[in-house]
C-alpha cells in the first residue's frame, strides 16, 4: 500500500486542483448584482437589463406618522404600491419583490426597503404596503419604486446548472442619488 501512495498522489492532487479551479469558473461575473434600475413613482418592473416583466409598479400613496405599534420610535414613512399586470401579456410569477426608497428633494436616498406584492392572475391591480424608518422622516419629499426586481428566482448564482444569470440588486444605501 505504501508503494502505491507515491504513484497515486500526483493524479489525486491534479484532479483536486482542477475541481477547485474549475469550480469557480464563471461565477464571479454572473453573481454581480444587477443595477437598481430606474427610480420613479411609476415604473415598468424589470429583471435585469431590459427583461420586461409585464408589470407596472406605482407608489399611489405615502405619508409620515408614528408607527401604531411602536410610537416611541417616532415617525415612519408609510407607503402603498400598486402592481398592475400589463394587458395582453401573461405574467408568469405570482408575486414580485420591489425596492422602495424615501428620497429628499435632491433625489438623495434617505432609506430604502422592500415590499412584496402578489400578482393577480386575472390582470387586476394588487397592493403592497410597507413602512420605512428614515433618520429624518420630515426630509422625505417623495417615495419611489425601483424598476429591477429584488427576487432572483429559485436558482441563485451558486446553482451552476440552473442559474439564469440574474442576481438582484442590492438595497440602496442612504446618501445614494437616484
Amino acid at each position: 500500500m505504501t508503494a502505491l501512495l507515491p504513484r497515486l498522489l500526483p493524479p489525486v492532487v491534479t484532479v483536486c486542483a482542477a475541481v477547485v479551479l474549475l469550480g469557480g469558473c464563471g461565477t464571479d461575473a454572473a453573481c454581480e448584482p444587477a443595477p437598481a434600475g430606474a427610480a420613479d413613482t411609476r415604473t415598468a418592473v424589470m429583471r435585469g437589463d431590459g427583461d420586461d416583466q409585464h408589470l407596472t409598479a406605482e407608489v399611489t400613496e405615502w405619508h409620515t406618522a408614528p408607527h401604531p405599534q411602536v410610537p416611541g420610535e417616532g415617525d415612519h414613512v408609510f407607503l402603498t404600491v400598486d402592481v398592475t399586470p400589463v394587458p395582453g401579456f401573461h405574467v408568469v410569477d405570482d408575486g414580485v419583490a420591489l425596492q422602495v426608497c424615501a428620497i429628499d428633494a435632491e433625489r438623495v436616498v434617505l432609506i430604502c426597503g422592500e415590499v412584496f406584492a402578489e400578482v393577480a392572475a386575472d390582470g387586476s391591480a394588487t397592493t403592497a404596503e410597507g413602512d420605512l424608518r428614515p433618520a429624518d422622516p420630515a426630509a422625505t419629499a417623495r417615495v419611489v419604486v425601483l424598476a429591477n426586481r429584488l427576487d432572483g428566482g429559485v436558482h441563485g448564482c451558486g446553482d451552476r446548472k440552473d442559474f439564469d444569470g440574474y442576481t438582484p440588486p442590492r438595497i440602496l444605501s442612504p446618501g445614494t442619488r437616484v
